[in-house]
């Protein structure tokens, strides 16, 4: 082989060894897988096929119903104290299913119940919480109305009843400051057919589960028993669990 063309044969390895190595130096080191993030159950939320509103893994196989009544004054204890551990404890990790089923006992649970379902599920727990929680101020004037107000309250045509309720409780300017227009809490107030499903549910608690106060809780449909408070609850929760 002559000289130059010994030249040419080393130039061309010399070529093509360095694009090789510059190929090898160019492939992207494959990225480190990351581990998977758990989901949050409690940001799940839907209806159900029973009328309440559901939050929590659907497939969960524990299923928690809450009956509660906005006038209770435990029913709003109970949330406040029990809501934010069920959540972090049971519901994020998709172990329980959380279904809050209105208990309605006068109008005045009956118009919470209206304003607490309006804007669908997305907004629910949001407006339930804020009834609770505000409970002991708007729960007042229901309680000391007179009689001039009770005839008030009385209007045969039921939507200006359920308005009427709302506004002299203090629940309209609730609900406004959380972003709802009037238009929209008078749209809400007016749904008789929402109320009538309030009224079925209610029935169906004491004719189907024996449900006799506020707040009360079935475990995989069954009543729980002398069970009233998170101190009673948790337990039966815990042993419920697989």
């Amino acid at each position: 082989m002559s000289n130059s063309v010994k030249k040419l044969a080393l130039a061309l390895m010399a070529f093509f060894g360095a694009a090789a190595l510059a190929a090898h130096a160019a492939t992207p080191a494959k990225p480190t897988p990351r581990p998977a993030v758990a989901r949050d159950w409690s940001k799940a939320v839907t209806f159900t096929q029973a009328g309440g509103i559901m939050r929590g893994n659907p497939a969960a196989r524990v299923r928690l119903v809450e009956y509660i009544s906005y006038t209770c004054p435990h029913c709003a204890h109970f949330d406040g104290e029990a809501t934010p551990a069920i959540d972090a404890s049971y519901v994020k990790s998709g172990k329980v299913q959380v279904e809050v089923r209105p208990f309605v006992r006068n109008m005045f649970d009956v118009t919470a119940s209206l304003l607490a379902h309006c804007g669908g599920p997305e907004r629910f727990f949001g407006n339930h919480a804020a009834l609770l929680a505000s409970q002991t101020t708007w729960i007042k004037p229901a309680s000391t109305a007179d009689e001039k107000t009770l005839q008030r309250w009385s209007n045969p045509d039921f939507a200006t009843r359920m308005k009427l309720i709302a506004g002299d409780l203090g629940l309209t300017a609730l609900m406004r400051k959380r972003g709802y227009t009037e238009a929209q809490l008078n749209t809400c107030l007016a749904d008789r057919a929402m109320a009538q499903k309030f009224v079925d549910l209610t029935n169906s608690a004491v004719t189907d589960h024996n449900v006799q106060g506020t707040p009360s809780f079935l475990i995989n449909d069954k009543l729980q028993d002398n069970v009233w408070d998170w101190q009673a609850l948790r337990p039966m929760l815990d042993k419920s669990l697989p």
